[in-house]
């Protein structure tokens, strides 16, 4: 029989040893099992969406790697990539690289409230290039960051950046890896889940953080980083 919510009352929470028992001859189980069972009943049409929805998207779970953050790493190369604006959000990473491999060391995945907050997010962020890509409207607040930090790069805002995304995923699942005590953290879990939960018809705030590593990947690969 399925369950629904017919409104509050006081409950009381009693349990026994054996889980189940019998309450004026029905038999029970203790309010702990039974707040699970309700609650896989109720969530079960959300989870098999989101399921549904993961396997059809870009990007799977196990392919991604981690990398160990108490280890202390030379890295060879360190870029951050930025668009101030994409489906109402702001979103770029930093990314270090070791060996073949980049780690996504921070990352930004934010509404905001104006160029200075994008401007002072990217500033916080170390490294040796930065690349802006973006609309014509945000090359001021470029020009300004490339005056206070010297190596950045403008590119335009990308005209097809789905296929850019696709074209440049078997690079990302090769060579980029993830910090596992940083998936806790709101903006870095809301930025890797984003790209697991990508596919093709994703609305353009969750495209984002995949449309940022798949421009981070364009200009390695490009240069040859």
């Amino acid at each position: 029989m399925p369950l629904s919510i017919a409104g509050r009352c006081e409950v009381y929470d009693i349990s026994v040893d054996a889980a189940e028992f019998f309450a004026d001859g029905i038999l029970v189980h203790n309010c702990s099992d039974t707040l699970r069972y309700a609650c896989t009943d109720l969530l079960r049409s959300q989870f098999t969406e989101f399921s549904m929805g993961r396997k059809r998207s870009l990007y799977n779970e196990s392919e991604f790697k981690f990398f160990n953050p108490s280890t202390e790493y030379d890295y060879t190369a360190t870029m951050v990539y930025a668009m101030p604006s994409i489906g109402g959000r702001f979103v770029c990473c930093r990314a270090g690289k070791v060996g073949d491999r980049w780690h996504l060391t921070d990352v930004c995945c934010r509404e905001v409230k104006g160029n200075d907050e994008i401007e002072n997010a990217v500033k916080c962020m170390v490294a040796d290039r930065y690349v802006v890509e973006c609309q014509t409207a945000y090359f001021p607040m470029v020009r300004s960051l490339r005056a206070a930090l010297g190596n950045v790069d403008v590119v335009r805002m990308s005209a097809d950046i789905r296929n850019r995304i696709t074209a440049t995923s078997d690079w990302v699942r090769a060579h980029v890896h993830i910090d596992p005590e940083k998936l806790n953290e709101p903006e870095y879990g809301r930025f890797v889940n984003d790209v697991l939960d990508y596919n093709d018809t994703s609305p353009a705030d969750v495209a984002g953080p995949g449309a940022v590593l798949s421009g981070l990947a364009r200009v390695i690969m490009r240069n040859g980083l």
